[in-house]
């Protein structure tokens, strides 16, 4: 009897740590600027808004920081929707990134992935993935401790959805969870704020007046 109760704990934790992440992840990325992003998730839909601020003295110039145009991304239809609200505007398209891969015509070779080992960064268990694509080496930093994100934040602006190849290897060498952090071409992207809160459906729809564009 205790040996089973034990099994159905251990079943529970691992569904637990496994589960899909569903509520807002907020990165930040500084380099000559700084770059911010949220991103929301509830079931299949995913919400990115970012913006990029000019350094003052090596702070964020809040006033002079420039909105880029939202995504929402929607995993059933493999489509993103980018949404300018000041202007009411909005355009779908395939996913950019599996285009952009598809592009680079990768081969099962060209992406290899590594775990190099387990770390704490920023109050988190995470496993330390070295990933090469055509030789380029990223690094992510992986946690399981808040579930699984349908959207990994590999860099600034920089999103790997469902279907990507990329996203695939990773998976399939262990790095399922949510990005910490991300390192490439001197660039570190971190995991600042994260909450569990349940997303209103109304962020991932689009306005009905919003004029559609190509």
């Amino acid at each position: 009897m205790i040996r089973l109760a034990l099994v159905t704990a251990l079943l529970a934790f691992s569904c637990i740590s496994y589960a899909q992440f569903e509520g807002t992840l907020m990165y930040d990325c500084s380099d000559k600027s700084e770059t911010m992003m949220t991103v929301y998730l509830s079931g299949t839909k995913a919400r990115v808004e970012a913006k990029i601020y000019p350094l003052k003295g090596g702070i964020a110039d809040i006033p002079k920081g420039k909105e880029l145009e939202a995504i929402i991304f929607d995993f059933q239809a493999n489509k993103e929707i980018h949404v300018v609200d000041r202007k009411k505007l909005k355009s779908e398209q395939d996913f950019i990134e599996l285009a952009q891969e598809k592009k680079m015509k990768l081969g099962d070779g060209d992406i290899t992935v590594e775990m190099v080992g387990t770390e704490k960064v920023n109050s988190f268990n995470c496993e330390h993935f070295a990933v090469r694509i055509k030789g380029k080496k990223l690094d992510l930093w992986i946690t399981k401790e808040l579930g699984v994100s349908s959207l990994y934040v590999a860099g600034p602006l920089t999103y790997y959805p469902n279907g990507s190849q990329i996203l695939a290897k990773i998976k399939a060498a262990g790095g399922e969870g949510v990005v910490v952090r991300a390192h490439a071409d001197d660039l570190t992207t971190n995991l600042t704020t994260h909450s569990s809160r349940p997303v209103p459906a109304s962020t991932f729809e689009v306005p009905a007046d919003y004029k559609k564009i190509n």
